[in-house]
């Protein structure tokens, strides 16, 4: 592991330093322990971040933003049309989104039921905020470790329940 930046009890700052590279200049053992959990603290931090957006992406179908900002008002137009009070640009969105021959009731429960997926999903991807805090009460690497793996395979069950959903 490299320890990105681990400021010494004189005041001076070591950056980029293995552990044996500490130990070689004789930095106490307690201190580069420190270091070590606050890197391994940053590192796993960082990638459960990566992970989420991943995951949203993964979810979105690898979607656009430019897309994904669609989305509210495909189910606001599908949500109307199935209670019977679109309007006629609601009606021409979904007649233009839909393939031809396609039945728009179905078409408008399809884009609902993903919606709802999709909220369930970003609740499981929500899940971020509790692997952050167990990562940030974590006593040692070990501990750290195993709330990253608990988090994958969380996250890869979300997924794969999302993908058999629409499959």
């Amino acid at each position: 592991m490299i320890i990105e930046s681990i400021k010494l009890p004189d005041g001076s700052t070591i950056k980029n330093a293995t552990v044996e590279v500490l130990k070689e200049k004789g930095i106490a053992a307690v201190v580069i322990e420190q270091a070590v959990m606050t890197q391994a603290r940053a590192d796993a931090l960082q990638l459960i971040k990566q992970r989420h957006a991943e995951s949203l992406r993964l979810l979105s179908g690898d979607a656009t933003p430019e897309e994904r900002d669609t989305w509210p008002l495909q189910v606001a137009a599908a949500s109307a049309y199935l209670a019977g009070t679109a309007t006629a640009v609601q009606t021409q969105m979904l007649d233009d989104l839909s393939v031809d021959g396609e039945d728009k009731t179905e078409f408008c429960q399809r884009i609902i039921a993903k919606s709802d997926a999709m909220m369930v999903l970003t609740g499981k991807a929500g899940m971020k905020r509790t692997l952050e805090k167990a990562i940030e009460s974590a006593n040692s690497t070990e501990e750290i470790e195993q709330v990253m793996a608990a988090g994958a395979q969380q996250m890869e069950q979300a997924i794969t329940a999302f993908k058999a959903a629409f499959s």
